[in-house]
């Protein structure tokens, strides 16, 4: 789903959805509006980290459930980095690469 900026498309099909176990029909819109929330959280953002607490009281969920989606993120291709330590955190990853890489698609390269 991407609104407006044209960022990354984070697609889920239901062939995705039924293969998952943990993961229910009626749960997907909210994933993905979560997920969408902490793209555009992290987006702002850049260059700084956000906590993985700051990103769970910012979207309502546990630490754990930020863990698994940033999870999912990357393997969709989502470009979040990830760093351990006191002034660590998530963040999106190489932002000027990807602006680049996506007006290079819409031309044809």
């Amino acid at each position: 789903m991407s609104r407006g900026g044209g960022g990354a498309a984070l697609r889920v099909s239901l062939a995705d959805v039924s293969s998952a176990s943990s993961i229910r029909l009626h749960q997907v819109v909210p994933l993905v509006e979560r997920q969408h929330a902490v793209i555009e959280h992290l987006r702002a953002r850049h260059p700084k980290f956000t906590t993985v607490g700051q990103l769970a009281d910012l979207v309502g969920v546990s630490p754990r459930t930020i863990e698994r989606d940033t999870t999912r993120l990357r393997q969709a291709g989502i470009p979040v980095e990830a760093v351990t330590g006191r002034r660590g955190g998530y963040r999106i990853a190489a932002r000027a690469e990807a602006s680049s890489c996506l007006l290079a698609r819409s031309r044809g390269c």
